[in-house]
This record gives C-alpha cells, sequence and structure tokens, in this order.
C-alpha cells in the first residue's frame, strides 16, 4: 500500500539536511514545521552564512566567500531540541583543521560547501577536514560543482581515498536532473544521495540504481518547504519498506544510532511562544520598600517560578528560552500623578514548550525617580509586576486540526498576575485570566487572546481592598524577525474592558496597553547572533490599571532597550 498519502503521520521520517538561520526565531519555525508535516528528527547545520543571491552567483561563475558558519548557535539549538536535532558542523576548509578537530566530538557530521568557501574537493585542505572525519567517525555532506576539482567525479575520487567515511551527495547531485551523477556513485557504496531539490524521475532513477539503501531523505529548509519534498515521495507511491528505509533507517545507520525513535512517541510536539506578555524580556529580584510587603509578594512570585519549573518537569520541556533586558525612559506617568517620570526597568522572561503547550513566566522590577515617591519618602517608587501563562494546544491535544490558511492554531490560556508597589497606593494586585487562543502562521510568531479576567486590589489611600466586576480582555504579542538587517519587531497589545468601581468608588474606564520595540541583533558583530539586541521601545497607556478616564494622563513613553539570551 502507498503510505505518503494520509497515513504519513504514521511513519518516522528523518530530514537528513535542513539549516537554521542564526537569530532567535529560527529554531521555533523550524521545530513547527516539523511538528505540522510530522517530521520527527533532522540533521541541521548553520545557514545565513552568504546571501542567495551570491552563492547563485558562486555556483554559475566561481568564486568563495571565506565566512565562518555559526555552529555555536546550531549546537545550543540542538541542545535545546532535546533529541530532536542532531548536529553538523560546518567547516570553512580556509581555516586551521584544528578549528573542527577541537569540537568535532560535539557533532555528529561533517558539511563541507565548496559553492560557499571556494575549495575544490581534491584540495589537501579538504583531504585533511576528511581525516579528521575518519577519525572520529562522521558521515561528510557535500555538494558538488560543474568545473573541475568539484565534480560527481572527484566525489568518487575522494570517496574512494577515504573508503570508511559515508559521503552524502546533496541535492540530488548537480542540477534537477543528474542521472550521470547518480550512474558515476553507483559502484562506490560509501556515497549515499540526499535528493533535496531533484526532480520524481532522478529519485525513481536512483532508487533503481542505488537501491533503497543509498537514498536520505531531505529538505532543505528553510529554502524549500518540506511539504515539496514530501509530495515528491507521495507521487511515487512506494511501499511502506522502501519508504521507512529512505525517510529513516539509512539516517540512523549512517549516524550511528539506533534506528528507533530519537525522541518518546508521545513527545514529539513543540509548539511556539507567548500568551498575552507585560513584555518581551524582564529581571527582577525586588528590594524592600519602607512601610510595604513586597516581601510578601516576592514570596508569592518565588511559588510561580516554582511551579514554573516544576511544570517543566512535569509536562517534558521541550525547549526553552530565558533573556533578561533593561528598558530606561523619561515619560512614564502613574494614575493622579501628573508628573513625567523617569524609570529603570530590569526585566526576566522565561519561556518553555512541551508536547501539549507552553509556559511564559515574566517579571519587571521598576525604579522610579523621585517624581513618583515611594511611601514615607526615601526616594522614588519601587514595583514589582509577574505574570505567568499557560496554553494548552487544543489542536495537539486533540490530534484535530484546529488552524487553516493563516489560522495555524487554537489553544487555551490561563494565567496569573501580580504586583506589589510600594507607594502611597500600596497596590497588591491579583489577576486571573481564562479564555481562547489563536495562532497565527506567520515568520517569528502572532498570537492573539480573548480572555475572562477577574482582579483584586488594594488601594492604600483609603485602606479598602477592592474585588472588581469580572470583565473580559484582547490581547495580542508578537516577534517578528527582519532577517534583511538582522533586526525584529517585537511588542504586545492589552486591551481591558471596564471593571466597575475601583477603591475610591468610582467607575473604572476601559483600559489599552500597547509597547513596540525595534531591536537590532548587535550580536552578529561578535559571531552571537540572536543573543543579544539594542533598540528603542514606545509605550502607549490609556486608563492605566483601569483609572476613570480624565483622571490621569495618558502615557506616551519612548524608551531605550537592551535584551540578552541565555
Amino acid at each position: 500500500m502507498p503510505i505518503l498519502h494520509k497515513q504519513v503521520h504514521e511513519q518516522k521520517i528523518f530530514d537528513f539536511h535542513a539549516r537554521l538561520i542564526p537569530d532567535n526565531t529560527s529554531l521555533n519555525r523550524l521545530i513547527r514545521m516539523m511538528d505540522d508535516l510530522h517530521i520527527k528528527c533532522a540533521v541541521v547545520s548553520a545557514g545565513g552564512t552568504i546571501p542567495l543571491g551570491q552563492l547563485s552567483r558562486q555556483i554559475i561563475e566561481g568564486g568563495f566567500a571565506d565566512v565562518d558558519a555559526d555552529n555555536d548557535f546550531v549546537l545550543d539549538a540542538c541542545t535545546r531540541a532535546k533529541g530532536r536535532l542532531v548536529p553538523f558542523y560546518f567547516a570553512n576548509p580556509r581555516r586551521d583543521p584544528d578549528h573542527y578537530r577541537d569540537r568535532a566530538n560535539q557533532f555528529s557530521g561533517l558539511e563541507l560547501a565548496p559553492a560557499v568557501h571556494g575549495v575544490a574537493l581534491n584540495d589537501s585542505r579538504t583531504s585533511a577536514l576528511i581525516e579528521i572525519a575518519a577519525t572520529v567517525g562522521h558521515p561528510v555532506y557535500l555538494h558538488c560543482l560543474i568545473r573541475n576539482g568539484f565534480s560527481v567525479t572527484d566525489l568518487v575520487v575522494l570517496a574512494n581515498q577515504f573508503p570508511s567515511v559515508n559521503f552524502v551527495l546533496g541535492h540530488s547531485g548537480i542540477g534537477h536532473i543528474d542521472l550521470y551523477g547518480i550512474d558515476l556513485i553507483s559502484k562506490t557504496n560509501n556515497v549515499l544521495l540526499e535528493t533535496s531539490g531533484g526532480y520524481t524521475r532522478v529519485i525513481q532513477y536512483a532508487l533503481e540504481r542505488l537501491g533503497p539503501n543509498r537514498l536520505l531523505f531531505g529538505t532543505e529548509y528553510p529554502i524549500q518547504h518540506p511539504a515539496v519534498e514530501l509530495a515528491k515521495y507521495r507521487v511515487l507511491n512506494l511501499d511502506s519498506t522502501t519508504w521507512e528505509q529512505v525517510a529513516w533507517i539509512n539516517a540512523c545507520r549512517i549516524l550511528g544510532i539506533t534506528a528507533e525513535p530519537l525522541i518518546d512517541e508521545n513527545s514529539v510536539s513543540t509548539k511556539h511562544m507567548i500568551d498575552d506578555p507585560i513584555d518581551l524580556g524582564t529581571i527582577g529580584s525586588a528590594t524592600q520598600g519602607k512601610s510595604h510587603p513586597l516581601t510578601s509578594r516576592t514570596q508569592m512570585l518565588s511559588l510561580i517560578i516554582g511551579a514554573l519549573f516544576t511544570s517543566q518537569q512535569l509536562f517534558a520541556a521541550d525547549w526553552s528560552d530565558t533573556f533578561v533586558s533593561y528598558r530606561i525612559g523619561n515619560e512614564f506617568t502613574e494614575p493622579t500623578n501628573p508628573n513625567k517620570i523617569h524609570k529603570d526597568i530590569f526585566s526576566f522572561t522565561h519561556v518553555s514548550g512541551y508536547k501539549y503547550g507552553t509556559n511564559f513566566f515574566a517579571t519587571d522590577f521598576m525604579v522610579s525617580d523621585d517624581k513618583d515617591p515611594a511611601l514615607n519618602g526615601g526616594g522614588g517608587a519601587q514595583e514589582i509586576y509577574a505574570v505567568y501563562r499557560h496554553k494548552i494546544a487544543l489542536g495537539t491535544m486533540t490530534n484535530i486540526k484546529m488552524g487553516g490558511g493563516i489560522l495555524k492554531d487554537v489553544g487555551i490560556t490561563v494565567g496569573v498576575d501580580l504586583n506589589s508597589k510600594n507607594d502611597n497606593m500600596g497596590p497588591r494586585v491579583q489577576k486571573t485570566v481564562f479564555g481562547p487562543t489563536l495562532n497565527f502562521d506567520v515568520p517569528g510568531f502572532l498570537e492573539i487572546s480573548l480572555l475572562y479576567r477577574t482582579e483584586k486590589n488594594h488601594n492604600g489611600i483609603t485602606g479598602k481592598s477592592v474585588t472588581f466586576d469580572d470583565t473580559y480582555g484582547i490581547s495580542a504579542a508578537w516577534s517578528l524577525p527582519i532577517t534583511s538587517i538582522s533586526a525584529k519587531f517585537d511588542g504586545i497589545v492589552n486591551y481591558i474592558g471596564k471593571k466597575g468601581k475601583d477603591g475610591f468608588d468610582m467607575e473604572t474606564g476601559a483600559e489599552t496597553l500597547a509597547r513596540a520595540y525595534f531591536m537590532f541583533d548587535v550580536g552578529t558583530l561578535f559571531s552571537k547572533q540572536g543573543t543579544f539586541y539594542a533598540g528603542i521601545g514606545y509605550e502607549y497607556w490609556r486608563n492605566k490599571y483601569g483609572t476613570p478616564p480624565g483622571i490621569t494622563k495618558d502615557t506616551n513613553a519612548p524608551m531605550m532597550v537592551l535584551e540578552a539570551h541565555f
């Protein structure tokens, strides 16, 4: 029976050739794509070494780029993916081979790109790297070109020189219809063919000429959509034994691993990010303020943090991202305070995902200048505000497709907010939220939630604790990469409806909070892409905390922002 029809998800699929562009969203996008197409594992190498236009020109006309791939990013991503990704070292033969030798035990294979670095297969610098691969037992992935020293014939010569090394000829040989290349490697058993980019007739010919034990399914993601590569096999109507050989067993064999799933059958899915955050970055260790119970609130926050990390263990987190940030601005406002306030905001954020959902925790520690005074004097007020959200992915949990078109999935979000500040108002926010979340299929991520909200607070001026009317809220969060300039556009928008009377017995107003950040990936300046960001931000806050309209000025605060990922 043909298996690449509706039953495709029942087979184990190992993508032998995918790439990770060094940015803070590429891992999430790759895992999401793998989830969507039921690809369990993938071999990954660093991408984005040179622009595609330059690569295309070098393939046709020759030339080279003396650039180094971000192997550290790939290694870190594979660690975070917890067994789903297998790292290959993308070597620059123009460097000392000891760069590879010293790190070979951290990787599972070697990739060479003659079209990028312009070093021929019959060059001694190539041989030096292959000798190391032979010593550590690495397979070698490479592609060939139509010129002397770079051809499939040169690969065959190289493979015969190193018979203990498994070579993988990428992209179905040269061009889309390289039947001749398949003929050339047919008698060299330590050369396998990775089939991304080739026509279906080429794959069919390779199966006949080489046999299914010498083909490897690959996608060349993100240049090629994996669904296209799967479709090519679908129309071939392979039997299940042949498909399993090509899509799983061969990869496991040459990587030296058991031909069983690398991960738990019940822990495949990894979904992405954030639900209703107060910010995209945050740290916070509260300092004690005068005459206000920040300490007890910090204890409550500690319980949330403990619950967060315990939930990761209980739910077998598949990925996580932790980062800190610093924001500074001079035009913040507070309810009933007519002054423009300077604030330093230190932030901590942790996001993680498991099979059926995500956890999000963020806390802001805010230090005001003396225009927002602490209770009983002693300088500016200090505030801590923490958010925890847990989202359950309904499509994954029920195995029912919830999305379609631009809509990716539907989830259910639950969460809490806690706050404390040592000013004369003495707030002690306790909020809960519950409702559906829509996840959209865009580069990076975009999520919109409709939330049922409850809230309790404390008014230190009147000495009253207040239970507000239940209300609704609409929340959006996004992070959109701008890869052409190594930047990203992040932000959140929260709209919260009226919630009855406040601690002054006045009717509350509908509240709108919007924050947006445009940040550059400054880590690229020292080969740490996706790690350090710097840029500008803007905060707009109308009727802050539901303050009745006209009581306070809207916040319109530009900010400088720094962000560091671990």
